[in-house]
Order: C-alpha cells, then sequence, then structure tokens
C-alpha cells in the first residue's frame, strides 16, 4: 500500500499584513496571503508572470512571531501541508473553499535595499567619498617618460659581473695588441684549457668575445693537428 504524503513549499511575497487572532482557548492563529509568481508564455510568445495567492495558516509561538515580524510585500518562504476546508453558506447551501496550507515552519527576511539601514546595531556610518590610499610624496612622472623608459633596451648581465662602472675587466690580449692567435703557440693556448680539457669560460680567463672566439678556434685547429690531446693530461 502506498504511503501517503501531504507536503507543500511555497516562495513569494506577503499581499498584505499578517491577521493575528487567538481561539477561544487563548491559542495564537495568524493569517497569511502569499502571491506565488508562475513564468508562462502568452498567446504572442513572450513570457509573462501569472500571480498564484494563497491562503497560510500558522498556528501558536510562530503565528505571534509571524505577526510581529513580518510586514506586507516581504518575501517569506513555507514549509507546510494542504488542508481541504468546507462548510455550509449563509443561504443553505455547501460551500467550498480553496486549499489553505497549514505552515510547519515560516522564514522571512528584508529585502536587500532594506536590509542596509536596519542593522540592530544601529545604522552603518556612510562610507568615506575620498580614497583610503595616502597621496604619494613625490610626484609620478608622466605618461611620456614612462615610454621612453620602457623603449629603451636593458641589457642583461650575467651573475657574478658588477655592475658598478669603470670596474669592468679588461681583455689582456687587447692590452697586448694581439690581432690574431696562432694555433702553433701551445704555451698559450693551455693557458686557456682546463684540467679536464674544456676551454676555460670568458668569466675566467678575462679574454673579451673576439678572442674568446679566437682561443676557442685555435684550440680546436691544434687538436685536428694533435697538437693538442682532447682530453685533459
Amino acid at each position: 500500500m502506498a504511503a501517503n504524503i501531504n507536503r507543500v513549499v511555497l516562495l513569494g511575497n506577503l499581499t498584505r499584513d499578517p491577521e493575528l487572532r487567538h481561539t477561544p482557548s487563548g491559542t495564537a492563529v495568524c493569517g497569511l496571503r502569499i502571491a506565488v509568481n508562475t513564468r508562462r508564455k502568452d498567446e504572442s510568445g513572450q513570457w509573462t508572470d501569472k500571480p498564484n495567492y494563497f491562503d497560510v495558516t500558522v498556528w501558536g509561538q510562530q503565528g505571534e512571531n509571524c505577526a510581529q515580524y513580518l510586514a506586507k510585500g516581504r518575501p517569506v518562504a513555507i514549509d507546510g501541508r494542504l488542508e481541504w476546508r468546507e462548510w455550509e453558506a449563509q443561504d443553505g447551501g455547501p460551500w467550498r473553499s480553496s486549499p489553505t496550507a497549514s505552515s510547519s515552519w515560516v522564514v522571512g527576511w528584508r529585502p536587500r535595499a532594506a536590509r542596509r539601514h536596519t542593522c540592530p546595531r544601529g545604522r552603518r556610518p556612510p562610507r568615506p567619498t575620498t580614497s583610503r590610499r595616502p597621496p604619494p610624496t613625490t610626484t609620478s612622472p608622466s605618461k611620456e617618460t614612462r615610454m621612453a623608459q620602457k623603449k629603451q633596451p636593458t641589457r642583461s648581465r650575467r651573475p657574478g659581473t658588477s655592475t658598478a662602472p669603470g670596474r669592468r675587466k679588461s681583455c689582456h690580449l687587447c692590452r697586448d695588441k694581439v690581432d690574431q692567435i696562432d694555433y702553433k703557440n701551445l704555451a698559450q693556448l693551455r693557458r686557456y684549457i682546463s684540467e679536464k680539457g674544456k676551454i676555460r669560460s670568458r668569466r675566467i680567463t678575462g679574454a673579451c668575445r673576439r678572442h674568446q672566439l679566437q682561443v676557442a678556434a685555435a684550440v680546436k685547429r691544434a687538436r685536428e693537428m694533435a697538437l693538442l690531446p682532447y682530453i685533459g693530461q
């Protein structure tokens, strides 16, 4: 046998202020009327909102809270069940009312615009119109100056080299006015070869770029002529 389920969830806006009354026994009963929009297409194919109105009954302490804190136009969320009520009309004929939701809990909140000015601890102070960033102590360069600085090429230096002017290591071959390095001068070439048989770098030899290339070519030619070994000895 299938179980019976009667549950309804509504999310909409109140169309009127809550109406609070009490039963002869003293139980509080709060009546709410909520509007829920249903989105559908009209004859022209445009989407329109069709309002649906529901009567909600809230009992007990929760009904008193609804009457105290809720008002017309406030959005609310309701979880409850549907009840079908019918009674005899004044003219003697039976008259059935529309389904009424009997709520188990109700959640209401203020719109975002209203929450800004109704803080429980008082109204928030207005934000300052000026920027919090302190003013610059020095004048910033103009746009033309910044563009000129970006266009200037920056030369990357190798690690270990000095950036101070006037301390650049000079080439001793240039000081001796050596134009061409002879591959037969083995004593001179051995100064540029390490113990493992590799050519030392410019950072160690102190030679300029032109003489460093000549040293590499001379060492290669001497090894091809079997004047120098390929590995260190």
